[in-house]
């Protein structure tokens, strides 16, 4: 980042150094952000790098560490991610990025238990309890081939669907629809293929989302084609709940629209059509580039809005344009993160 640093890897002075020795340097958070993890990390124990990588997007993280010897002459000085990297410290800056690197790119380790990480609830979420989210969390740790990725980016549709919490009678977005769906149930265990959602575990409904989400990505090889094929959490999750609210063939013509935009392709209306290979790669490359990610981002979010528009927005007896679904708005802004 901007930050200083000497050929100890000592830190040199500047904005971003915490009190007691530890150090912040960061790169595009606000200081409220960084204000937010210096009282965390006064707390005992110290978060672990997994809650961070959660809470706040790795990309904008140039280093969170503690040094410990900060300003002891004489003494070897070292620095200790939070967590640490697998067990070992680091005497210099360059040592201990590329070991952050490599544990970033094999994954995110399991919780001591075995678990895999909960994400937090999110804030425009209050409704749903710690109790119902750690049931959910719980569940699809049990899903076969579950990561961390992907738990994340389920939750996060999960928590938008209302969790348990019936919406006439849709329950976590299993509407009637997806219950007839053939590819979807192709997928399921048969005794789950005439359950009604309401009748269901928790374990059976995430069980179902991601059957699912499988079927919706069929022309693009799969959900695991597509979980592959984005190695960003929060775009995995904006993909996922595109097509999980919008169905496969609107949700992935919002996402072909919004790839396409980029290559000078289809560039009119957004077309219907379900989510192909050719589309996944350019959501791939894109993916892979921070500025072009956030761009890509913004058109989903606003071809998600004309969808939206299209299908909700009408004419009221005075003139006035009313939306029947204004709650709608909300999800797309929190998935354009």
């Amino acid at each position: 980042g901007d930050q200083p640093y000497d050929d100890k890897g000592q830190f040199a002075g500047g904005e971003g150094c915490g009190g007691g020795g530890r150090l912040f340097p960061v790169r595009d958070w606000t200081k409220a952000q960084a204000a937010q993890v210096q009282a965390m990390m006064n707390g005992d124990p110290m978060p672990s790098i997994v809650d961070l990588y959660h809470e706040y997007n790795t990309d904008n993280m140039t280093l969170l560490a503690s040094n410990s010897l900060s300003g002891v002459s004489g003494t070897e000085d070292h620095l200790v991610m939070i967590g640490q990297v697998e067990g070992r410290t680091y005497r210099t800056i360059e040592e201990f990025l590329l070991a952050l690197l490599e544990a970033l790119q094999k994954g995110i380790e399991l919780e001591p238990d075995g678990s895999l990480p909960t994400p937090p609830i999110p804030m425009e979420k209050p409704e749903i309890s710690k109790e119902e989210w750690a049931e959910f969390s719980q569940a699809l740790d049990k899903v076969p081939g579950m990561d961390a990725k992907l738990k994340f980016a389920i939750m996060m549709t999960v928590a938008w669907e209302g969790g348990s919490k019936k919406n006439g009678t849709v329950l976590t977005g299993l509407t009637p629809i997806v219950m007839k769906d053939n590819r979807t149930l192709e997928l399921l265990p048969v005794g789950l293929r005439s359950k009604m959602p309401k009748n269901m575990s928790v374990e059976e409904r995430v069980t179902v989302i991601k059957a699912h989400l499988d079927a919706m990505f069929w022309k693009a090889g799969g959900l695991d084609a597509v979980r592959s094929a984005i190695p960003d959490p929060k775009m995995l999750a904006t993909v996922l709940d595109t097509a999980y609210q919008h169905g496969g063939l609107e949700g992935g013509g919002v996402l072909r629209w919004a790839a396409n935009q980029f290559y000078n392709k289809e560039g009119g209306d957004w077309p219907d059509g379900y989510l192909d290979r050719q589309t996944l790669t350019r959501l791939e490359t894109l993916g892979n580039n921070r500025l072009l990610r956030e761009g890509l981002l913004n058109k989903i979010h606003e071809g998600r809005t004309d969808l939206h528009n299209v299908k909700f927005l009408e004419q009221g007896r005075g003139g006035e344009m009313v939306d029947k679904k204004p709650g709608n708005h909300p999800r797309f802004k929190f998935f354009r993160w």
